[in-house]
């Protein structure tokens, strides 16, 4: 009796702790402002791996916005064409060509605009935690806190943009079983196809989606086909890029 009156005691406590913490954590607010802080402390970092070749072609698009690849570029001694050293869709260094334009250049500014779309990453992550879990402040903190998460959240390569538009997809299409409006859907499909746009992985939401939505597409399945928007993305800037 007892052992047996410790053991409840104890599962007791902890079911208290994670309540209180589970209301510190209530809302996206505090696991937003978590991201942003850890983030903060990033804001001068200097750029390294690839972050350098993202920048240069995003520079270069300001100058050629219709052929982001057209330029060469030496990343081990001897120059190549830059789609030789990049395999990433332009996505990312079209918002990167866009940001700077009111920016600039400088890692403060850059590294801030990247930490707001980790702040989003946070709030997406929360959205979809609340549906399908207890304690949904609790799942995001230890998303954000994760290091594949954290340190590229450091940088200003493609994987962090890809996991907003990519969260962002998934929401919408919550969204869509939740009230059957075509709409939703749709937009999910556009928000997957910059998923697929800024890093090629965002396609696998294709297949994700399509068995997520189409029970709740019984009489309208003909809006599924929203979901072939990242294929056709993909498709067009293929030919494109091979013209």
């Amino acid at each position: 009796m007892g052992a047996s009156a410790d053991g409840l005691k104890v599962r007791g406590e902890i079911r208290s702790e994670g309540g209180r913490l589970g209301r510190f954590f209530r809302g996206p607010g505090p696991v937003m402002a978590l991201t942003g802080l850890l983030l903060l402390l990033f804001i001068n970092k200097a750029y390294h791996i690839d972050d350098p070749v993202f920048l240069r072609i995003a520079e270069h698009i300001q100058s050629e916005p219709l052929h982001p690849y057209r330029l060469m570029y030496n990343i081990d001694g001897t120059p190549r064409p830059s789609w030789h050293i990049t395999h990433h869709p332009p996505g990312n260094c079209y918002l990167l060509a866009g940001v700077s334009l009111l920016t600039g250049f400088r890692e403060w500014a850059l590294h801030l605009a990247y930490l707001g779309i980790a702040v989003g990453c946070a709030y997406f992550m929360y959205e979809l935690a609340r549906r399908f879990c207890a304690h949904p402040g609790l799942v995001v903190t230890a998303a954000v806190l994760s290091p594949a998460f954290l340190v590229s959240a450091t940088n200003v390569m493609a994987d962090v943009p890809m996991l907003f538009f990519w969260l962002l997809s998934v929401w919408l299409a919550v969204l869509f079983v939740e009230t059957r409006r075509a709409r939703w859907l749709w937009l999910a499909g556009a928000a997957a196809a910059a998923s697929a746009m800024t890093k090629y992985f965002g396609i696998s939401l294709v297949p994700l989606l399509l068995v997520y939505c189409w029970p709740a597409a019984r009489g309208r399945r003909l809006h599924l086909s929203a979901l072939l928007l990242p294929v056709a993305a993909l498709t067009a800037w293929g030919l494109y890029a091979k013209g």
